[in-house]
């Protein structure tokens, strides 16, 4: 049997829920696309401690195949798979002011850019299986500048350093980072004529996030 870690966050700002938290949640110990789930969900915020650093802890220790890291964004028309991260805390809206515009990892260069392989991925053949669900699929070089942007950068630096430190005989874990749309059930009620971009149904996000697992290992 073949693991994979799911990672999620918590409600934030006007949000009661958050839908990778709900999905994180509720398939912890499931068999989804033929892989043994396991979760992890963090708290919405920029923590005083490494994540990323104890997200590749935990692939490791359960052997995961692969990490499947989740956000909510309002502004996301579907399934976003994000293909940089950079070293960098921006967000006015929901960062205190003492965090703004800071380092995620003030021992690297200020904004510096890291890639993140999702070859492995598929975004293509993503793509095109969701199109038949109506749900659109794309890749982003605009990871954010709150805790999915903390996590994502924090995981790339940690994945380096092993490559680094075991060489040619370290083990990646491949691991994406898919920001998705809110789910109805995350919407504020009082929206204030500022509903997000899209709004999924829970089912239809469960869909499109199935096809993307099923591509995770070969």
């Amino acid at each position: 049997m073949k693991h994979i870690l799911i990672t999620g966050f918590g409600p934030f700002g006007p949000y009661p829920q958050n839908c990778t938290e709900i999905f994180a949640r509720r398939h912890d110990g499931n068999l989804l696309a033929g892989y043994r789930i396991h979760s992890m969900v963090f708290e919405a915020n920029i923590p005083d401690h490494n994540r990323g650093a104890q997200v590749m802890a935990a692939a490791q220790e359960i052997d995961a195949c692969a990490i499947v890291a989740l956000g909510m964004a309002s502004t996301k028309s579907g399934l976003c798979i994000e293909t940089v991260t950079r070293n960098r805390i921006l967000n006015e809206k929901y960062c205190p002011a003492a965090l703004n515009n800071t380092l995620v990892d003030p021992s690297r260069p200020f904004n510096e850019e890291l890639e993140l392989d999702v070859r492995r991925w598929d975004p293509p053949t993503v793509r095109q299986k969701c199109f038949s669900l109506g749900l659109h699929v794309e890749t982003s070089r605009d990871p954010g500048g709150f805790c999915c942007n903390h996590l994502m950068y924090q995981m790339a630096v940690r994945e380096r350093e092993i490559q680094a430190s075991e060489g040619p005989k370290a083990r990646r874990i491949p691991w994406v980072y898919v920001h998705v749309p809110c789910t109805e059930e995350c919407l504020p009620q009082n929206m204030n004529g500022s509903r997000p971009k899209t709004v999924l149904t829970f089912e239809m996000l469960e869909k499109g996030l199935r096809l993307l697992i099923g591509n995770a290992c070969p």
